[in-house]
């Protein structure tokens, strides 16, 4: 014994990735880079690297959220709207979500002042339904139009009488508003709407299409880099459930030669898509169907990716990896833990746009 400590070991880029994929998904991004960073003797280059680029994507990712959330502040200000509490504050997870608080009256106000900044409503729109909607929720999403990379979640308080288990199990759901449209001064009764529907939906349950929730862009900065991680080749046949716009098949068939094929339920979205891969000058290789992605046939898929809520991943994966072919790899993108059979590899995926966990599942044979 020479007395001599013995250094750390260095640390590469797989550990650093995989420290830095639980630490998006646990929202502490943050505080692990503080501490990698404090320590880079101990990191090779290539995890100096990756440090480094997730730090200026994080840097990025705030300075834009705040430029943003100060523009929307000033038009609600503008319009009347008193915002209670103006963002600020810097969110366990990076994402491009501006968060802005108003009173119960200020929320029509602040909507139409929303959606002449550029975003729309996600939830319902007759008068009817968003007048219970309001008064029996506590918030509501905005997303960016015309390819605006924000999200804007809007909250007010909730009513006394909303609130608490009893209020929660009598505020109608999305799909209450749907069943029926009311004059408008009879919103409170879409609370009996969804109590005559109760039996009903708990019997139809297991037969419920999969929520997809609100359209929501994937960063054009990470598309390139999710699908080579994907290992797609111009001789794949990409498919994309829930395409929203099409970017991500337009991207395939632009950079990798492949020819893609887009599933998206909003008929909206579609021709938009549609429109989008005509102007690209790939409408010949790329597809937009409008189709359900719990049911779609996948059995000429090379790559399948989906960028869709967790617990709507969770739900279709199995059927999903049950219908595409041998040596298929379906790829998804999501900050948030996935419950769900163990991906075969997963990365941090990093730009100034957005930050994001991509998890590859390989179909194996039979």
């Amino acid at each position: 014994m020479n007395g001599e400590r013995e250094s750390p070991p260095t640390l590469g880029i797989d550990q650093v990735d995989e420290r830095l994929v639980v630490a998006i998904q646990d929202g502490r991004l943050r505080p692990v880079l503080r501490e990698l960073g404090e320590v880079p003797s101990r990191l090779d280059q290539p995890a100096q690297t990756r440090i480094a680029e997730a730090s200026r994507a994080l840097a990025a990712i705030d300075f834009a959220v705040e430029s943003e959330g100060r523009r929307l502040a000033h038009s609600l200000v503008a319009k009347g709207v008193g915002v209670s509490s103006p963002p600020g504050e810097r969110p366990d997870r990076p994402l491009r979500v501006v968060a802005l608080e108003v009173a119960p009256r200020d929320v029509d106000p602040a909507a139409v002042a929303l959606e002449a900044a550029g975003y729309r409503r996600s939830g319902p729109t007759h008068d009817a339904a968003w007048r219970s909607f309001r008064a029996t929720r506590g918030g509501c999403t905005f997303v960016g139009v015309d390819r605006l990379p924000f999200r804007v979640e809007l909250s007010w308080p909730r009513p006394r009488a909303a609130r608490g288990l009893l209020g929660r199990l009598l505020a109608p759901h999305g799909t209450d508003f749907e069943t029926v449209s009311l004059p408008a001064w009879l919103w409170p009764a879409y609370t009996l709407v969804h109590l005559l529907r109760l039996p009903i939906r708990r019997l139809r349950r297991h037969r419920d299409p999969p929520d997809l929730g609100p359209f929501l862009e994937t960063p054009d900065a990470l598309i390139e880099p999710l699908l080579r991680f994907a290992g797609l080749g111009d001789g794949d046949v990409l498919v994309d459930l829930g395409c929203g716009d099409g970017r991500i098949p337009i991207t395939a068939a632009k950079i990798f030669g492949c020819r893609a094929r887009g599933l998206e339920t909003d008929t909206g979205l579609v021709a938009r898509a549609r429109a989008a891969a005509a102007s690209a000058g790939v409408g010949d290789r790329v597809e937009i169907l409008c189709a359900d992605a719990s049911e779609a046939p996948l059995d000429d898929a090379g790559v399948v990716v989906a960028f869709l809520p967790v617990a709507t991943v969770e739900k279709l994966l199995p059927s999903i990896l049950d219908r595409m072919p041998a040596g298929a790899r379906l790829v998804v993108h999501e900050q948030n833990r996935l419950r769900a059979a163990p991906a075969d590899a997963r990365v941090p995926l990093f730009s100034t746009e957005g930050i994001s966990v991509a998890h590859r599942w390989n179909r194996r044979t039979h």
